[in-house]
């Protein structure tokens, strides 16, 4: 009987170089650790790389509703004097309020469009330019 402790005790397994059991769990917690921080580290390069890309494809805006008179001269279309008539005319809610003040026509809310916002701060820090769009000849 003696003998057959001995071999449960012995076990060849665990007297090999690398095999013992205290130093499998270590290791794994050591691998586990080591996931844990790579996940973590690729996930903060993630979100800076998702900031800097939300920050290049951003576009300027303009808040209606709490810019100055000279930040409302940065949208398309705008100057002193239509920003001073938004200023009169505030607060807006949507585009379809801001269609009502005298000089704001069709064709300039929809140039200004991409550009407003009514909530939040106003990120434009200077005159924003609209690409033209080149106008197709007429056929002869």
């Amino acid at each position: 009987m003696s003998k057959t402790l001995r071999n449960e005790k012995s076990d060849p397994d665990s007297t090999r170089k690398g095999r013992n059991p205290h130093a499998r769990r270590s290791l794994a917690r050591t691998f586990a650790i080591v996931l844990v921080v790579a996940a973590l580290a690729t996930g903060a390069r993630a979100e800076q790389g998702k900031d800097a890309t939300n920050a290049s494809d951003a576009r300027p805006v303009v808040n209606v509703n709490s810019a100055t008179v000279a930040e409302l001269c940065y949208l398309p279309g705008v100057g002193p004097v239509l920003s001073a008539a938004i200023v009169a005319g505030r607060p807006f809610a949507d585009l379809a309020s801001l269609d009502k003040v005298k000089g704001i026509g069709v064709k300039k809310l929809a140039a200004m469009q991409p550009y407003v916002a009514f909530a939040g701060a106003t990120t434009a820090s200077a005159k924003i330019k609209v690409p033209k769009v080149a106008k197709a000849e007429p056929a002869k």
